[in-house]
């Protein structure tokens, strides 16, 4: 190759990677991006910027988006399990969207979020705009954007798979505990009545945090369960003051300080008359 053929080449090189700047790495800030809604509404533009609305009043949001072919295999197995997650997380402050490609050969939009049992909204990402932003390879792939709009995750591969999910949970995890703490710098009242929350992460490996509100002064029992019903371990037996999401943490140990097994397990809360219980999925 000559000189001239070689400089050529590399003025050419230098504009593409003005005009196609490659994938955001972790730590960037995102710029603004939107993309048609395709479900549940057709045609709704959605903006990653309109999160930042509210953050006055302390609404704080962690976006997740959730990049998948539809002629995809693994996309299509582990888009049931994206719905669980964003049901366990939602109400700590996660919203989740879908940003799809390469309908029309067993799936359109409609048909894909009718078919997994999805409820947040899925983009319509044929000209893969958005998936260039953050990737070079293929779906399944997995973002997260914190509050301020950084770039906090953005890796390829699947939430199905254990080792993966792990790492996801905690990144996810560390941003919502962020999120909490922010919040507490405009959420002081206490609540009507008392309330069990769900845990996060879950599935979790190797802590999880659980977390209640009270709504006064009361005697709080907080117990670890196994599915047959037999007693791990008691995380909490005292009298508390009433507040907002009063977090525990829970470690996967029992009683005597030693390892349980990977499974499900049932923690139960007890505040006065009133008792909740719920689940929780430890992976080993």
């Amino acid at each position: 190759m000559n000189n001239i053929m070689r400089k050529t080449l590399i003025s050419s090189l230098f504009l593409l990677s003005i005009m196609f700047p490659g994938p955001y790495e972790v730590g960037t800030l995102v710029e603004d991006f939107s993309g048609e809604e395709c479900f549940p509404q057709n045609g709704n533009e959605w903006s990653l910027y309109e999160y930042l609305s509210g953050n006055d009043e302390g609404i704080f949001q962690i976006v997740w988006l959730v990049i998948f072919d539809a002629d995809n295999f693994t996309s299509r197995t582990e888009a049931p399990f994206t719905e669980s997650l964003y049901n366990f997380y939602k109400d700590q402050g996660l919203t989740v969207v879908g940003v799809g490609a390469n309908w029309g050969r067993n799936y359109s939009c409609r048909s894909w979020g009718e078919a997994f049992g999805i409820t947040y909204p899925i983009l319509d990402d044929t000209q893969l705009n958005i998936r260039s932003l953050f990737t070079e390879g293929n779906p399944p792939h997995h973002v997260l954007i914190n509050y301020d709009m950084r770039l906090i995750y953005s890796q390829s591969g699947t939430v199905l798979d254990a080792d993966f999910l792990v790492n996801f949970q905690e990144e996810l995890t560390i941003a919502l505990d962020e999120l909490a703490i922010l919040s507490t710098r405009y959420n002081f009242t206490i609540p009507n009545s008392p309330q069990l929350n769900q845990c996060y992460p879950n599935p979790f490996n190797p802590t999880t945090t659980i977390s209640y509100s009270l709504s006064e002064n009361t005697h709080v029992s907080l117990m670890i369960y196994d599915v047959m019903g037999r007693q791990i371990t008691q995380l909490v037996n005292s009298w508390q003051e009433g507040g907002t999401n009063i977090p525990v943490v829970w470690n996967g140990l029992d009683s005597q300080d030693k390892p349980v097994s990977g499974g499900i397990y049932l923690y139960q809360i007890q505040i006065g008359d009133y008792i909740d219980t719920q689940k929780m999925v430890l992976l080993k």
